[in-house]
């Protein structure tokens, strides 16, 4: 059926194949159904086609079908990309127009959209937007406006949002403590930095190497010959880098901090 293979298209995120079916649906007089509108949108939400996604929410209203929350959540996704935050916010709004009630997914997609556009602050409005309305942010919500507040070097309302996760008895990713790391290493904060490695370490979570340069980064931007040169950060850098040294995985940064000093 027509159904299944635009469902077939959007799950290998083929969505000229879905347009097509479309149209080919409506010249042999078949009327698309919610299905149909339904996999079209997530095919375009997947790549990012956030305005092929809404053109056919507009479709979908004018053949006389109303969207569900699942397709304002794929139109949304699809507004994952640089400059496209204010179309998501738009349908969160749109959404309660059409009685519908934004779920944590809906806000959640809506903040990764602020976060990719370091639209911080529309992503903790976002956020507290959750709250108001008895939603609970989960670790996706959470690591996106967390990345929101990195990518402006907003490394207190990181590490404000990393302690709120907490106190909500959610246990931040490795993704949460990367982005508080590249936030710190930002706002040259090389001590916090190394905290949350150890932070990390304490928890289970493997730093990565990346997570490793970007602490030694942050001593760079304090003075790498004054900071890696004092005792307390030698230690620390020879302890984070030692077992990586052996493995041949140490990073550029590490290297000239270590002939800095």
């Amino acid at each position: 059926s027509y159904d299944a293979a635009i469902s077939a298209c959007e799950k290998g995120k083929q969505w000229l194949h879905a347009l097509s079916l479309l149209e080919v649906m409506r010249s042999d007089d078949v009327l698309p159904d919610v299905i149909s509108y339904s996999a079209a949108i997530s095919a375009c939400g997947k790549d990012g086609q956030r305005q092929q996604a809404i053109n056919l929410l507009g479709d979908m209203c004018e053949d006389g079908l109303p969207p569900d929350a699942i397709i304002y959540n794929a139109a949304i996704s699809a507004c994952d990309g640089s400059s496209h935050w204010q179309h998501a916010i738009f349908l969160l709004e749109v959404m309660r127009s059409d009685s519908l009630l934004p779920n944590v997914i809906s806000y959640s997609a809506a903040i990764s959209a602020c976060e990719n556009d370091a639209q911080w602050q529309q992503a903790l409005c976002i956020l507290n937007a959750m709250k108001s309305e008895d939603l609970l942010p989960n670790i996706i919500s959470y690591s996106a406006a967390i990345s929101a507040c990195e990518k402006d070097a907003r490394w207190q309302h990181a590490l404000s949002l990393l302690g709120t996760m907490q106190d909500s008895n959610l246990l931040p990713d490795s993704i949460s403590y990367h982005a508080c790391i590249s936030a710190c290493e930002k706002g040259k904060q090389w001590q916090r930095a190394f905290g949350l490695l150890d932070v990390m370490r304490s928890r289970n979570l493997v730093p990565n190497v990346i997570s490793y340069s970007l602490a030694v980064i942050a001593c760079e931007k304090e003075g790498c010959a004054v900071v890696v040169g004092s005792w307390p950060l030698r230690c620390d850098a020879r302890r984070l880098f030692g077992t990586r040294q052996r493995q041949g995985y140490v990073p550029w940064a590490f290297l000239q901090a270590r002939e800095a000093a």
